[in-house]
């Protein structure tokens, strides 16, 4: 699995993430669901394909919502950085699988006072959240219907077809295509990750964070790190997740701060670098003017005072004797 995969799913698995993520989306912010009401479940499915293999599939996210003392729903969380034009059929192909997981579901009951293995009556919806937060815009299919050949004819016999065609909406979520206002429905850490996306997509390459608080120290600068390739979150990882346990708190202006002073520390020291180099070869090229200079000089005064035996006398180098010769013909 790669390495943003991972860090992915393990910030949005989060009880009070996931939790937030579902209320801010859905319920525009009220606290419907609560993160002490959700329980882990197991993404993986199998499916046999066209070569008659076993093949297994795995969601990032899915839980299980237990609000008001009873079982609710099935929800997911799959998270996308690069559109997919056939992300319904990924979707579909999830849903589908945790429905039919439901029908093969068995429990232990009690049946004529001998304990038994009888299937599970109880049914529940399956909802996904498709969470899209990439650069550019989310300009694919949000159903199965849209994904089928543009270049069907529209005649009589495909239009009869379409009617019995069951389409299958998903919902896609562009997370940078939402204004700043949208996403202050978001209370958890998300909301820092949803604001670099929402900025990214408006080119703000540099802004100015709020004070807020990071719950998840870890998860969060691993996640901006392979969302945004800075390795310098990674290094911060350390320094703060220790203040973490020692109950302080990290807020989101400190972690931009850091980078900046790197950053400005970073180009300070490249400019002295430069600086050095550019002085060095300017003293360099200064000193050989001046040495041409004086050469040219002695060399003058020599031959002015008819004092060539001297002059022959002078160790030159090779570059300096061929100059010689090559002005004043002295060999």
């Amino acid at each position: 699995m790669a390495e943003k995969d991972i860090a992915e799913k393990n910030f949005m698995a989060l009880e009070d993430v996931f939790a937030d993520v579902y209320n801010g989306l859905l319920f525009k912010g009220e606290e419907v669901i609560k993160p002490d009401d959700l329980e882990d479940v197991r993404g993986f499915s199998q499916y046999k394909a066209d070569d008659s293999k076993l093949h297994e599939q795995e969601r990032d996210v899915l839980k299980l919502w237990k609000g008001h003392g009873i079982n609710l729903a099935f929800m997911g969380i799959e998270n996308q950085t690069n559109p997919n034009k056939d992300m319904p059929f990924r979707v579909i192909g999830y849903d589908g699988a945790k429905y039919r997981s439901q029908l093969l579901e068995k429990e232990t009951k009690c049946v004529n006072d001998e304990e038994k293995q009888v299937y599970k009556k109880e049914r529940y919806p399956v909802v996904t959240v498709v969470l899209y937060m990439g650069k550019d815009k989310w300009n694919y299919p949000n159903n199965l219907v849209e994904c089928f050949n543009p270049e069907l004819p529209d005649d009589d016999v495909t239009n009869v077809m379409k009617e019995y065609i069951s389409d299958y909406k998903i919902n896609v979520f562009d997370i940078g295509d939402m204004s700043l206002e949208d996403i202050e429905v978001f209370k958890s850490d998300f909301k820092m990750i949803a604001e670099h996306f929402v900025r990214l997509r408006n080119n703000e390459q540099d802004y100015e964070p709020d004070n807020r608080s990071i719950q998840h120290v870890d998860e969060f600068l691993k996640l901006m790190s392979v969302l945004t390739g800075d390795t310098e979150f990674l290094e911060q990882r350390n320094v703060y997740s220790e203040e973490e346990k020692e109950g302080g708190e990290v807020a989101m202006d400190r972690i931009m701060e850091y980078r900046y002073n790197k950053g400005r520390s970073a180009g300070l020291l490249e400019g002295q670098k430069i600086g050095e180099a550019r002085g060095e070869a300017r003293g360099e090229a200064r000193g050989e003017a001046r040495g041409e200079n004086l050469l040219s000089a002695l060399v003058n005064k020599l031959i002015e005072a008819n004092r060539m035996t001297e002059l022959k006398e002078i160790t030159f180098d090779k570059e300096l004797r061929e100059k010689l010769y090559r002005e004043y013909s002295i060999k």
